[in-house]
């Protein structure tokens, strides 16, 4: 998320989604988010995103009902990625 996270988003919202994703209060989300040059947090919380995307897409039984959200677009395009390298080394090797 490279410090951009929540660019567009209330800082509330923010807030909330660390609260969210982490179980903390408030004070604690913005104590990280104020703390971490890193932003190590938003790092995390991408990670979690795409692995839950991830073992939705793997385990849902008809493609007809997954949204397109920008995350499954991106585990579209990291599989996608990934198949053309198999295929690459495939012939190489």
């Amino acid at each position: 998320m490279e410090g951009d996270y929540g660019a567009d988003l209330p800082f509330e919202w923010i807030i909330s989604r660390v609260c969210e994703e982490f179980n903390c209060l408030p004070s604690a989300a913005i104590r990280e988010i104020k703390n971490d040059p890193a932003q190590m947090v938003f790092d995390i919380m991408e990670l979690r995103a795409y692995a839950n995307t991830k073992e939705m897409l793997d385990n849902s039984k008809d493609k007809m009902d997954i949204k397109h959200t920008p995350m499954v677009e991106k585990v579209f395009e990291v599989v996608n990625e990934l198949v053309k390298r198999r295929r690459e080394n495939g012939r190489s090797s």
